[in-house]
């Protein structure tokens, strides 16, 4: 099954994107949170963390498969892990491990803090000091296109007793 988010060349054969139903609350509750503004979450394993991130994006996706009314909001959430003196100046800076496209990651079991934020919030600082003012943003609300009940009054016609004449 193809839904036209990732080719199929590059999904694993057999294996079908999680239902929405599959994720816990807490999971949406702190994308929402982080669609408004900068939550940081430590953890003690930066492979928990990872998987984690991995998660949320699932649940992303997930919420844009099933049109759900919150994706406008939480597909304005990006994420980063944060570990050693960068994460916490009182941390030593952990084990690391290259690679094959030489990225640097810490050992598995480093503690990092996996930040969620809104994107281009980075750059709010920069541009109120620049005298740009920006005003908060609105409210996302669902539109619901209104309906009426479709006419019917033609059936009448066929419903009534033939005249004997």
């Amino acid at each position: 099954m193809n839904d036209g988010l990732v080719p199929p060349v590059l999904r694993k054969k057999g294996r079908k994107p999680p239902p929405l139903t599959s994720f816990g609350p807490e999971l949406l509750s702190a994308l929402r949170r982080a669609g408004q503004a900068k939550v940081s979450i430590e953890f003690k394993q930066y492979s928990l963390a990872v998987r984690f991130q991995q998660r949320i994006y699932q649940l992303r996706m997930a919420l844009q498969r099933e049109n759900h009314p919150d994706y406008p909001m939480t597909s304005r959430v990006t994420s980063r892990i944060l570990w050693g003196k960068r994460a916490n100046p009182t941390w030593a800076e952990p084990l690391t491990r290259t690679n094959s496209n030489n990225v640097v990651h810490p050992a598995s079991d480093a503690p990092c803090i996996l930040e969620l934020y809104p994107k281009d919030s980075e750059f709010v600082e920069s541009l109120n000091s620049a005298g740009i003012k920006i005003d908060a943003p609105e409210p996302i609300e669902q539109q619901v296109p209104a309906t009426s009940a479709p006419d019917l009054s033609f059936l009448d016609s066929y419903l009534e007793e033939p005249k004997d004449e």
